[in-house]
């Protein structure tokens, strides 16, 4: 977990983050608003739906005496799981888990240092809006002691990009948002196609954020592709998994040896929530992690088999990482209830987010469904026409 901490940013100042009160590493102790300095009180991870303290992972973020109404204040306290210390990053906003209407707040908007944090309502407001930062390495598919990282320890202007021994220093470790890969050793920096050029055998290196297409990549299914060009991906020169070993772009060409990154931001765990009625969630019946067993609603409880990962692509099982959501037998039609199977990477298993709404990616006008549109504990998840009504509505 060492990888993923980062700040809890407020989007509406954002060098305010959240912070232990006092730098008191104890149960108790208030969670309040500061001045960023990078501190491990000000580092945090999110578990599934807990976010840990880097100061002591074994104490997490809690709501006092776990009363679930407006003005209570936020504090660290031992790991246990239950309701006040489960959280749902959603539009922005950090949603206590068991009540989706409220959230993490700034008292009345006040973003100044020692600021108690409180949950209140939801109100959209930017006193509720924040950014989690984690910073992660991007290993090699083909080894995974091999990280992307800025030669020499540079982080200018023009450094190249390279493969290294991972060492967890700030040039090893990135921020992905989906388009965008900053690095920690400069967060104003990106990696960058040289010269602009978005074209074979050019190399990769830091630049300033500008935005254009060629700063932008496109994560999928382990390969990063260029967003300009997605016939072009990430690549390891030569093939070498070596230190050292230049960082550029090539053909696009499935070789998971040259050109397969874990994804930075994978592997984080959320329900998939109903947004009509926020306490079901997608469930693998009866917890049987095994091939065929059917996807439910059901009331959240926070357990593996409640929790997702969405890569743009597949929808894996935290129960069963290798698992993913799956149309059973490949039949694209209406009315075909869904499972959980290995991944196999068949256009059974691969969806696209659409608004509030996951769609076949090979035949859209199908849309994950509630069946019959009720919400109640063991109704079964089927394919439908797509409608963007209600039953195919989810938060995640």
């Amino acid at each position: 977990m060492a990888d993923c901490y980062g700040p809890i940013r407020c989007v509406g100042s954002p060098n305010k983050v959240l912070d232990i009160a006092g730098g008191v590493i104890e149960e108790g102790t208030k969670v309040i608003l500061w001045d960023f300095h990078g501190g491990d009180g000000q580092m945090w991870a999110l578990d599934g739906n807990v976010f840990r303290s880097k100061a002591n992972p074994d104490l997490v973020l809690d709501i006092s005496g776990g009363e679930m109404e407006n003005g209570t204040k936020l504090q660290i306290w031992g790991h246990h799981g239950g309701d006040p210390q489960q959280f749902t990053l959603e539009d922005g906003m950090v949603k206590c888990s068991a009540n989706m209407g409220l959230a993490v707040d700034v008292p009345d908007g006040n973003f100044d240092n020692e600021a108690e944090m409180q949950i209140w309502e939801v109100n959209g407001t930017i006193a509720q809006k924040f950014k989690f930062d984690a910073w992660k390495p991007i290993r090699c598919a083909a080894n995974a002691n091999l990280v992307l990282d800025c030669a020499g320890g540079e982080s200018e202007n023009g450094t190249n990009i390279i493969l290294w021994e991972y060492n967890g220093g700030d040039g090893q470790l990135w921020n992905y948002d989906g388009a965008f890969i900053r690095c920690k050793a400069n967060p104003t920096r990106v990696i960058d196609m040289a010269g602009g050029e978005i074209a074979q055998e050019t190399n990769l290196h830091l630049w300033d954020f500008h935005g254009g297409e060629c700063q932008q990549f496109r994560m999928d299914d382990g390969f990063f592709y260029c967003t300009a060009n997605g016939g072009l991906a990430m690549d390891i020169e030569g093939g070498a998994l070596e230190n050292g070993t230049n960082i550029w772009i090539w053909e696009a060409n499935g070789n998971r040896d040259s050109q397969g990154f874990q994804n930075p931001a994978e592997r984080e765990w959320h329900p998939i929530r109903l947004r009509e009625a926020g306490n079901m969630c997608l469930d693998i019946a009866g917890n049987v992690i095994e091939e065929g067993t059917k996807v439910i609603l059901y009331e959240y409880r926070g357990t593996d088999n409640q929790l997702w990962h969405f890569d743009g692509s597949s929808i894996y099982s935290k129960a069963n990482p290798d698992f993913v959501l799956d149309i059973p037998g490949g039949n694209l039609e209406q009315e075909n209830t869904l499972q959980i199977w290995s991944y196999n990477g068949s256009e059974a298993q691969v969806f696209d987010r659409d608004g509030d709404c996951f769609r076949v990616r090979a035949n859209p006008g199908l849309a994950v469904d509630i069946k019959g549109g009720e919400f109640e504990n063991e109704t079964e998840v089927w394919l439908w026409e797509h409608h963007g009504e209600g039953p195919q509505q989810f938060m995640f």
